[in-house]
């Protein structure tokens, strides 16, 4: 595919998990259509008031949040601080962790800066999380929440969770983008109609998704492939490939998982069964918090040396999706990170190694790496010192976190090893740059341990890539900060993407 062409869609698609992008059209309030006249649609939730004397901003009604619970007001003195803290950020991470902590409260102020947050936060994935936490804590949706609301990525968050958006605007804003020419807009399109409830949207959502299925290339199959899985209810698969497979084996028929949930009801999950983050003894949470202000001043350069010969084939497109994962994390959440990559194979092969200089241009990266399969082979080593080699004779910038991820099943050839161990050590101490190993298939590889701890690393699993984050962005390694960290990307891929 044309790099043009890949570039008119992915711009969507990359700021559907978070990097700066173009805004995706919605319909406004007005001129709306009544959900009166559409036929089975409830009355809508939402709506401006009509008192003459309004000042523009909308009045709720609030019911009365239950006697029992955690309050604000009684909370240990580092929480408030911390609190306070998240919620005057000026960047997005942490304001939203402050929105996934309010949901630990039971108390009116709490429940008021959530609603806060949904209705006046500028970065939309603030206002996803908050709508998240209201859920969670069960409170029932307000006049004018999403009036003003104009991210579709918000209003599929609101339906998922069960509250309620004017159908004239979700009927006209799902028409406009399955209409579109780029697929990830109309998988955002379907996504929207599958949880609102019109069956007739829900039919379409359907036919949306197996079309989308039928056009999308390799690229477009491994960035979309979380979608699809949460649409479907069909885990473990990560590339076009994998969802031709399943769709002939399933009849060419695609049923849709059931994605939205019930209203609100008034009796939230008690103090003790709220999510990881929510329940993070107080001292861990403000430990967790001082990382997660520092991310944006985190200057990061990153390498890929990606083992690309047959015998990755059986995880490869895993591999490739966790690579795609950590990328567009770090891009949302760092300045100006850069990425390279260098695939590598073995000397009798078409190539031994293809190096992607390090470059801002994290679409470029991305490409190249859903481009690469897992082919030929058949001896036991690969040619892992020249990928080595290739990897940190990148032009590295200054004073920016160095590193590079070798991921591969394969040792070096004999012979190779100790230069291997010379080399990552030498780029450590001279060059600053860190070597990280991964072995996907969680088996030993011989020489893969001995190369990360020379180049200041670890040996990792494909299991661990989360963890690998967390070193990279500086984090303390605890069991509590590690989960904390594994929550915070768990939020962020199931409700961000």
């Amino acid at each position: 595919m044309a790099a043009l062409g890949f570039r008119r869609w992915f711009d969507i698609r990359v700021c559907a998990i978070g990097l700066i992008g173009p805004m995706l059209w919605w319909p406004a309030t007005a001129p709306v259509t009544s959900a009166a006249e559409l036929p089975g649609e409830p009355a809508a939730a939402e709506g401006a008031t009509d008192d003459p004397e309004d000042d523009g901003r909308v009045e709720i009604d609030r019911p009365e949040m239950p006697g029992a619970g955690r309050t604000l007001e009684a909370a240990p003195t580092l929480e408030r601080q911390v609190l306070r803290e998240l919620e005057s950020a000026p960047h997005w991470p942490a304001r939203a962790l402050a929105a996934i902590r309010l949901e630990r409260f039971d108390c009116a102020p709490t429940r008021d800066r959530l609603i806060e947050f949904v209705q006046n936060d500028p970065d939309w994935r603030v206002r996803a999380n908050a709508i998240r936490s209201l859920a969670e804590r069960s409170i029932e949706q307000g006049e004018g929440w999403f009036a003003e609301e104009a991210e579709p990525r918000v209003i599929r968050t609101a339906l998922r969770f069960g509250y309620e958006v004017d159908a004239g605007r979700v009927q006209r804003g799902v028409r406009f983008l399955l209409r579109s020419h780029r697929l990830d807009e109309r998988l955002l399109g379907a996504e929207i109609a599958a949880v609102s409830g019109r069956d007739g949207l829900v039919a379409d959502a359907a036919d949306t998704v197996r079309s989308v299925m039928l056009r999308m290339d390799r690229a477009q199959g491994g960035l979309l492939s979380p979608r699809l899985s949460a649409m479907t209810g069909v885990r473990g698969l990560f590339s076009r490939h994998d969802w031709m497979r399943w769709f002939r084996e399933n009849g060419r028929r695609v049923e849709l998982a059931e994605t939205r949930r019930d209203p609100p009801n008034p009796h939230p999950r008690p103090p003790g069964e709220r999510s990881f983050l929510a329940e993070l003894n107080v001292d861990a949470f403000a430990r967790f918090e001082s990382y997660v202000q520092q991310w944006p001043e985190r200057r990061i350069d990153l390498v890929f040396a990606l083992d690309c010969t047959g015998s990755m084939s059986p995880i490869f497109s895993r591999t490739q999706s966790i690579l795609s994962d950590t990328m567009l994390f770090l891009q949302d959440i760092t300045e100006s990170p850069r990425f390279g990559l260098v695939a590598f194979r073995d000397v009798d092969h078409d190539f031994v190694t293809r190096p992607i200089r390090l470059t801002p241009d994290a679409e470029a990266v991305l490409l190249q790496t859903w481009l690469q399969e897992a082919v030929h082979g058949g001896r036991p080593s690969e040619s892992v010192l020249a990928a080595l080699h290739d990897s940190y004779a990148m032009p590295w910038r200054e004073h920016v976190e160095r590193l590079v991820i070798l991921i591969g099943d394969g040792p070096p050839h004999r012979g190779e090893a100790g230069t291997c161990i010379r080399l990552a050590e030498r780029a450590r101490t001279r060059g600053g740059i860190r070597t990280q190993v991964v072995e996907p298939i969680n088996a030993p590889v011989r020489d893969f341990k001995e190369i990360a701890e020379a180049g200041g690393g670890r040996l990792w699993t494909l299991d661990d890539y989360a963890l690998i984050l967390a070193e990279l962005l500086g984090l303390e390694r605890s069991d509590e900060i590690d989960q904390a960290f594994m929550a915070f990307v768990r939020h962020y891929t199931e409700l961000l993407r």
